[in-house]
């Protein structure tokens, strides 16, 4: 109901495998799809820990840059096996996937027999902008697409509880691959949220932290605006979705320094530069906001630009 309702996704019962977390999902994936010694195609930068859990499990990590629209189908390659994607809000860069280009990545993944993992994190929070499709409702998707939800962003991450939607050829070979790996996810904590989504929780509980993160979100990407204002290489990216927005820097500024300066400062973000996978591409600060009062915004973005500012002046 949940899925149907937030995300366009047609689901029963016996098609959701209850996981504990994202990259136990991921694991599951990987080992039901045969990835070990396999290409799989990731976004570049993208989410370092499902990236290494998919190399835990044997495959081969081929780095595809993201651009504006979050990751391009003309770079995926006749060689690879699967392709891993955030379409509702690239992480961590926060781009917000076109359908055009949803509809190109199924059908080429159609037409090539590629596993296509949808890591859909954060997909239920979006501000001022109309939904878009998952790439599981997409035509075609039930046959290629495994979709990947999580109560991380929408409950606590305490839970560890997150849910796979795999496509309808890989149903018969999840059970044997969470066996293999030993995951299973705790029945208290799965029974849980179904109860609290069947009496009608949390649409209630989503209606009322959308508008307390929407108006957490303004304050903290006006001050930041303000604070940052004049530095050249300097922007606000990812505001359209989610519970993050990036700090966009100079290229060749190291944003683990300034992340580091800005700890001492009293404010801890994650540097852009941990989810690539090599050396090159942009540099930024990974700012999450939903913990963020109204009220300190000021005050944080006024350290965050500190920090920046002494980098910029070496």
């Amino acid at each position: 109901m949940h899925l149907r309702r937030t995300r366009g996704i047609a689901v029963i019962p016996d098609d959701l495998v209850i996981l504990p977390g994202v990259a136990a999902a991921t694991r599951v994936l990987a080992v039901a799809a045969g990835l070990d010694g396999r290409d799989v195609a990731f976004e570049d930068p993208g989410y370092h820990r499902a990236r290494r859990a998919l190399t835990t499990e044997g495959a081969r990590i081929r780095p595809v840059r993201v651009d504006d629209d979050g990751l391009p189908p003309q770079l995926l390659a006749d060689t690879d096996a699967a392709v891993y994607c955030t379409p509702a809000h690239q992480y961590p860069l926060g781009s917000r996937m076109p359908v055009a280009r949803r509809a190109e990545l199924v059908d080429r993944a159609t037409a090539t027999g590629m596993l296509v993992i949808e890591d859909d994190y954060d997909g239920e929070f979006r501000y001022d902008v109309s939904a878009l499709p998952a790439l599981r409702s997409v035509d075609g998707g039930r046959e290629c697409v495994a979709y990947l939800g999580t109560a991380s962003k929408i409950l606590s991450p305490t839970l560890r509880l997150s849910w796979l939607i795999p496509p309808d050829p890989l149903r018969a070979k999840i059970s044997e691959a969470v066996s293999v790996c030993g995951e299973g996810a705790n029945a208290t904590s799965a029974l849980a949220p179904s109860a609290f989504i069947d009496d009608g929780s949390l649409t209630r509980h989503l209606a009322r932290t959308a508008r307390t993160y929407r108006a957490r979100r303004a304050a903290f990407v006006d001050a930041l605006r303000r604070r940052t204002d004049g530095l050249e290489g300097v922007s606000v990216v990812g505001i359209d979705a989610g519970l993050h927005v990036v700090l966009r820097l100079p290229d060749g500024l190291d944003d683990v320094a300034v992340a580091a300066s800005a700890e001492q400062l009293g404010v801890r973000m994650t540097p852009m530069s941990v989810q690539l996978a090599g050396e090159q591409g942009p540099r930024g600060l990974v700012c999450g906001y939903a913990c963020l009062p109204e009220s300190a915004a000021e005050e944080v973005a006024t350290a965050i630009a500190t920090a920046v500012r002494q980098a910029i002046a070496g």
